[in-house]
């Protein structure tokens, strides 16, 4: 199953000022979607990190003067002195998912379901459901070779 989910980033610091940013965390593809943010902000040491989750832990065991940009929807319910919304360079930012299912697929269904393309990349992350051991990255990729996924 394929869905779309809107993206909204939010800068949070723990000062009351832009001008009082001295280092802000971000996730390396976030970094890349608020630049103008970012352009406004020259003297302030960018710290890009792999995650948007490790950038807000980051900012919150951080000093005075740190801040973050992540998406506003991991910030319900928190408050910070700056709090500036929709700081992505566009405003139609989406994220897309594949959702995997542990039951086969219905194959006449979804053959009857139109794909916006038929070529695509998206980053994979997979956790093993059985211990970690010799030859278990070659027990997931044949599930994708028996598929003819490449």
């Amino acid at each position: 199953m394929k869905s779309t989910i809107p993206v909204n980033f939010r800068l949070v610091a723990n000062v009351a000022n832009l001008n009082q940013i001295k280092r802000i965390y971000v996730q390396f593809k976030t970094e890349g979607q608020c630049q103008n943010l970012l352009s406004q902000l020259p003297s302030v040491q960018i710290m890009t990190t792999s995650s948007n989750m490790i950038s807000l832990e980051k900012f919150q065991t951080g000093e005075i003067g740190d801040a973050a940009i992540i998406p506003q929807s991991e910030m319900s319910g928190l408050q910070f002195p700056l709090m500036k919304n929709h700081v992505a360079d566009q405003d139609d930012n989406n994220t897309r998912f594949i959702i995997f299912k542990n039951q086969p697929a219905n194959l006449n269904e979804l053959s009857k379901q139109p794909l916006d393309t038929n070529h695509f990349k998206a980053p994979l992350f997979v956790t093993p459901s059985f211990n970690d051991q010799p030859g278990t990255l070659y027990k997931i990729l044949g599930y994708f070779a028996k598929a003819k996924l490449n």
